[in-house]
């Protein structure tokens, strides 16, 4: 009796710690959805747009590099690959949509463009980092920052995977070579090396590189890496998120407190998300965490005192001072109130409740794109969108201003 004792023991607790396999994977067709469809809170720009393609095509070849070492602080991690990539993303998706086979093949010649042009792989990687100082050297938000740089090629290299996934179908088996070769290079610079090394600090955009580890993983169709990365993120997330719901360094950063928060709450729905529609499960520990901290994102709204009386012995070198405040929900996470109702089940009510991050939200969710998660989560929203957006004209130049409190609109 004492033996089938042991046995029934053995077996709950492997159940209880039981992992994500590569069976249990399904990719989704188009890395978030299985179809790309036509959707209100997306803009409708093209590749008719000629200011657009030649935005876009000046940045093929770009120095990443060179532009960060120039204007790159560690409060700013810049927006000069970014933004063009956001914008070829929403017209390949309006592309696919309209069915318009000329403008899918125009997303098809710019991807292949920037594989040619080995796009971002001479950033700075990990490895080369130990040789360069650290970001905020002397509490300095001026300070140069070169993980910023490593990370803005984290981010490029995710982005144009999850958009080259939706366009395969659409190429030839001689363009998928070419962006087999190039995905791979940036993999084993980027990615391998260290994408499953120590975190002790933060949770921060395309989930501390995992986002990207799952493009490179649903674009091979590797089910094996996709279900090793899920484990892995799955009990990185549960270390970092606290089971109040604070976040370990996120939640502490002095007054940005709230905005980055925020950031590491939609950073890690999303991901969850994406493991969740691929059939991994999610933990029922690491989903009281989520779930805590969505309902935190609520507090810092209402009682930003309370939210901020939570005591951490840590020190916080990457703390912002007063003048440099944040006092709101994360404005690229506009999605942030699909996000957290779908995984947590907590609802948000951003135009009512967070002014700041309303206003903001109507400027940012114009871009298409969340660039925390890498999609756009009102595009899978049963929810009748607050926005509609439509056509902008990239012939202007950016929109620049403030709003109220000094927040200045490109921020």
């Amino acid at each position: 009796m004492k033996y089938y004792a042991i046995i029934l023991i053995t077996l709950l607790s492997t159940s209880a710690l039981a992992k994500t396999t590569g069976k249990d994977i399904t990719f989704a067709n188009h890395f978030f959805t299985e179809e790309v469809k036509q959707c209100d809170a997306m803009p409708k720009n093209t590749f008719n747009s000629k200011f657009l393609l030649e935005d876009f095509q000046n940045i093929i070849g770009f120095d990443w590099s060179a532009e960060h070492t120039k204007n790159g602080t560690s409060l700013d991690s810049g927006q000069a690959m970014i933004d063009p990539v956001k914008k070829w993303k929403v017209a390949t998706h309006n592309a696919l949509v309209n069915k318009n086979e000329a403008n899918i093949q125009i997303a098809i010649d710019l991807t292949i463009d920037l594989a040619e042009a080995n796009q971002l792989y001479n950033t700075i990687n990990r490895a080369e980092l130990q040789h360069k100082p650290m970001c905020w050297e002397n509490s300095d938000p001026n300070a140069p920052c070169y993980y910023h740089e490593y990370q803005g090629a984290v981010h490029f290299f995710g982005h144009y995977l999850t958009n080259v996934i939706k366009l395969k179908s659409s190429m030839t088996k001689a363009e998928i070579a070419i962006i087999d070769k190039y995905a791979e290079g940036m993999w084993k610079r980027f990615m391998k090396p260290d994408v499953w090394g120590k975190s002790d600090r933060g949770f921060y955009q395309f989930a501390n590189g995992g986002m990207t580890t799952l493009t490179y993983a649903a674009w091979t169709g590797d089910k094996k890496l996709a279900a090793k990365e899920i484990n892995f993120r799955f009990k990185e997330i549960s270390k970092l998120f606290f089971d109040d719901g604070y976040i370990n360094n996120n939640s502490f950063r002095g007054s940005r407190a709230q905005w980055y928060h925020s950031l590491g709450v939609q950073s890690a729905l999303g991901y969850v998300y994406i493991a969740k529609l691929w059939g991994a499960e999610v933990p029922p520990k690491l989903q009281k965490k989520l779930t805590a901290s969505a309902e935190l994102v609520n507090l810092a709204i209402v009682n930003w005192d309370k939210f901020k009386s939570r005591k951490w012995d840590a020190k916080v070198r990457n703390a912002p001072s007063k003048d440099l405040a944040r006092k709101f929900t994360h404005q690229h996470a506009y999605g942030i109130a699909v996000m957290m109702e779908k995984v947590t089940g907590v609802k948000f009510d951003p135009t009512r409740s967070d002014a700041m991050h309303a206003s903001m939200r109507m400027f940012h969710v114009r871009e298409g794109i969340d660039e925390i998660t890498g999609f756009n989560a009102l595009c899978i929203s049963s929810v009748k969108p607050i926005v509609k957006v439509v056509e902008v004209d990239y012939s202007l130049k950016q929109v620049t201003g403030t709003f109220k409190d000094g927040v200045k609109i490109s921020d």
